[in-house]
């Protein structure tokens, strides 16, 4: 059926973006990005690292 997930590579493309988010965005913007990513809304963690990994 279908070939098999690559869970390394997966991780790799999703720290990323990780990344990218932590270095472009401050703590008070990820909610409204996560709103428009249609992710849920980080409440945890008063730093940003908090709230990207609560996410």
């Amino acid at each position: 059926m279908g070939d098999q997930m690559d869970m390394g590579r997966l991780r790799r493309l999703i720290d990323g973006v990780l990344l990218t988010l932590y270095t472009r965005y401050t703590a008070k913007e990820l909610p409204a990005l996560c709103e428009r990513l249609g992710l849920p809304s980080p409440s945890e963690g008063s730093t940003k690292h908090g709230r990207l990994v609560a996410t």
